[in-house]
């Protein structure tokens, strides 16, 4: 599902404040680890179980409906049995949570960036997930994944 990114583009997210140093680290040590090697999750062995009086699982219709009406449909399970249904980010939420997380000295708060990209790309889900510190920093964590970036060459004349 996700492409490679290259050493360059790694170090422009990480440039524009899109992605944190730890993210870059991650990012050059996957490029250069696993170059070749199939993407696997990285929670293969987890398994959501559902737990009553939490959201509850959406039919194959709503699921339908939900994609039909945001795009693409990402659902975030929690080991604690929450989950969150997230739409893919646009430009739009990259740029105004950028702007909005950015302080007095021009750098930006990776957390209250996660934070406010999960809350804008946000459709339905556990509401406690937004307010749980806990939960709310696993999900912050997990969004920054779905930032997705195709490999561009440049040719120059």
């Amino acid at each position: 599902m996700s492409t490679k990114l290259s050493y360059e583009q790694i170090e422009n997210l990480f440039n524009s404040g899109i992605i944190d140093e730890e993210k870059k680290d991650l990012l050059m040590n996957e490029l250069i680890d696993s170059e070749n090697e199939p993407e696997m999750d990285d929670d293969s062995d987890f398994e959501f179980k559902a737990v009553e009086g939490l959201y509850p699982e959406h039919s194959e219709a709503e699921i339908l409906e939900l994609k039909a009406k945001h795009g693409s449909i990402n659902v975030l399970f929690f080991e604690t049995g929450h989950k969150a249904y997230v739409r893919n980010p646009e430009r739009r939420d990259l740029s105004s949570c950028t702007q909005f997380a950015t302080g007095s000295k021009g750098k930006v708060d990776q957390l209250k960036f996660n934070e406010l990209l999960l809350k804008s790309i946000w459709i339905c889900g556990d509401e406690c997930i937004k307010t749980d510190s806990k939960l709310l920093l696993s999900a912050s964590a997990k969004v920054q994944e779905l930032i997705e970036i195709v490999k561009v060459k440049i040719k120059k004349y």
